[in-house]
This record gives structure tokens, sequence and C-alpha cells, in this order.
């Protein structure tokens, strides 16, 4: 369902940058070369915007679940856009400006786009139909997730009784429950149900292995009810670990792909702190080598407090500038525009010196010849 909606936004996005581009700012030249390039740049933008989108949970149901909360988050989506497209900018700004407006754009336009897919999702039309086996507190827990936090996701056909449980060990209504456990492959052929979430609390024995086989066969998942849970609600539902599902879980091996990634990512980070702090590591190192005590006899300060200033040494002092706030100011100020609403021209935003290793007062003797 997230990879549809997507879809939806990247098709929009990239056939306005395609109908702006080639047919306003550039048109086709009939050179495949530099058509292919820049069709390969709208292609970058429009990935980075859907980047861009997603972590600003623009694609989190719980979060946006209708046109109207994702106008609310507008401006924290163009902000996040902001990123990738002044990367793109420093690189091809010719291309990138004209580009950055259509995005803008297709952004403020997405909440109409939207409004239709937010209608089939309330419809209950990308819904899976879950049916629960168990009437303990997992299966309580497991039902209650779907309805908090299944939102277009699923919907719970009914609940399976199992026929061994107290009565007083129930945690399911009465209308709630489609029938006990001997009949369950009729109530499957009654419900039809996509996936099987199975919340027994004690399986040895128990377990209708047949009518579960066939409906496996059937293409219907079976599922754990802690699996169900964790999947629904990002949280462990800790009555139900054991520790065979910890020593035989899956989850604990990071992906080699996520580790080149994130040590892509850091090796990035930490080459672009290098080139902002070059100015000062280059004047704390000459003043190393020409003999001068750093901060006794000469005081460095830096600009916008990366984290990499805290671990030189000795720390550099910095001001820390708020730049998401600058960027929110930004993007509340383009779209203000766009609406034709007039928006404030000057804005204040608070900076702090965070004072490290690198300056100190005067001594006095500096004082004295100073004076």
């Amino acid at each position: 369902m997230i990879a549809t909606l997507a879809l939806l936004d990247g098709c929009a996005i990239l056939v306005a940058l395609c109908a702006a581009t080639f047919g306003w700012h550039r048109p086709l030249t009939g050179d495949w070369a530099a058509d292919s390039r820049a069709l390969a740049l709208l292609l970058t933008l429009t990935l980075g915007t859907l980047i861009a989108l997603y972590y600003a949970d623009a694609y989190d149901l719980q979060a946006v679940p209708g046109p109207g909360p994702f106008i609310a988050r507008l401006p924290r989506c163009v902000a996040f856009a902001a990123v990738p497209l002044g990367a793109a900018y420093v690189f091809a700004p010719n291309a990138v400006a004209p580009a950055a407006m259509v995005i803008v754009a297709a952004l403020v336009a997405l909440p109409v786009l939207r409004s239709p897919f937010y209608t089939l999702v309330h419809r209950g039309v990308f819904a899976e139909r879950v049916l629960v086996i168990g009437t303990g507190p997992l299966a309580r827990r497991a039902l209650e997730a779907a309805e908090d936090r299944g939102l277009g996701r699923c919907v719970i056909v009914g609940v399976v009784v199992d026929d061994e449980m107290d009565a007083d060990d129930v945690f399911v209504s009465p209308h709630e429950r489609l029938g006990p456990l001997s009949r369950l492959d009729r109530i499957i052929q009654t419900t039809e149900p996509d996936r099987i979430v199975m919340a027994l609390a004690e399986r040895r024995r128990r377990l209708p292995i047949p009518p579960l086989l066939e409906a496996r066969l059937r293409g219907i998942m079976i599922e754990d009810a802690a699996v169900f849970y964790e999947r629904l609600t990002g949280k462990i539902a800790i009555e139900a670990l054991t520790p065979s599902s910890l020593i035989f879980s899956q989850d604990f091996r990071v992906p080699r792909l996520a580790l080149c990634l994130g040590r892509a990512l850091s090796l990035g980070v930490a080459l672009v702190g290098l080139v902002v702090l070059a100015p000062a590591i280059g004047a704390i190192a000459e003043c190393n080598t020409l003999g001068i005590a750093v901060p006794q006899r000469v005081s460095i300060t830096g600009f916008d407090d990366m984290e990499i200033a805290s671990l030189l040494s000795p720390g550099l002092t910095t001001v820390h500038f708020p730049t998401l706030e600058l960027g929110q100011l930004a993007a509340a100020n383009l779209l203000a525009q766009l609406a034709g609403t007039s928006a404030a021209r000057q804005h204040e935003l608070p900076v702090e010196l965070k004072v490290r290793g690198t300056t100190a007062p005067p001594a006095r003797a500096q004082l004295r010849r100073a004076r």
C-alpha cells in the first residue's frame, strides 16, 4: 500500500518535471545523450523527493490519514525536500533552480492527488482480511493493534475460540467469536481470510495442523500473533517472548546493504565536516607549528556547531545556528508566496555560543601590552 502511494507521488512529480522541463525550460533537442542526461537528473530529483517524503513521515497513514494532516505536514516535507535539491543545485544550478519550483508546486498539489487514494484506504480496499485464532491476552492485544494501527492495512473478520480455555481467561467479546477451534476449516471457507494470526496460549497437541496446511497451500498467510502485533505497532509483546524465538530470530542480523550505506553516509558526513572546518583546523595546526599556544595566546572560533567540532583537540568553540528552523521558515515563506499571501520579511532566530577549548580570556600581560 505504501509502495502504491509512493508510485502515485513519484509519477505525479516526474510528469510535472518532464512537462515543465521539456515543454518550457528545455525543449527536446534530438540529442539523445543530452536528453538522457536531463531525464536522469529529473529521475534523481524525483527519487530524492520521495525519500524526503518518507523521512517526513508522509507515508505513515497513522500520522497522515487524509489530505488535511498532509497539508499540515507540507512545510516539513518541503524542508526535507530542500536537502536533495540543494545537493543537486551544486552540480547543475541552471537545471535544478526551475525544477525546484516545479517540485514545490507538485508537493502542494499532492493532497488533491492523494484524495482518491485516501478514500479507497478508508473504505478498506487495500485492507487484508485477518482471522485470529485464540481468545487469550495475546489475541486481545492483536485485536487492539489491528483497530488502532491497522488503518487501511487489515480488517478483523472474526476470532476462533480456543475450546479448552476457561471462561475466566477469555479476553474476546462474544460478538467477535465465530466458533470453536474444531470448526476451523468451515470458518476459513466462510470468512475467506487473507491472513491467519495464531494467538493460542498453548499449542502443544492442540494446533489444528490439517486445516492450517490446507489454508497455507491455498495462499493464505499464517503469522504468529506476537509478530503481527510487532509489525503493526513497532512494539514487542513481552509476555509472548520465548527463549527459542530469540535464539532463532533473524532480526538481530544487520543487512550488509545497510552496513555499506551507513558507512558511506558516515564517510560523506565526515568529508563535509572536514571541508567546513578546514579553515579552523588549519589555523589550529599553523599555531601549533609556530609555537603559538591555543587558546592562551590566540583564540579561534568556528560557526554552525557541527558534531566534529567537539571531537577536535582542543574542542573548537563555535556558534550553534538553528538550521532546521531556518529550513522550515524558508519552506513556510515559499508556500505563502505560492498561495498569494504575505509573509514576514524578517525573522529572528536564536543562536548560541558553544564555548570549548579554543577560546579563553586574554592574558593580563597581553592586556598590558595592548594598553
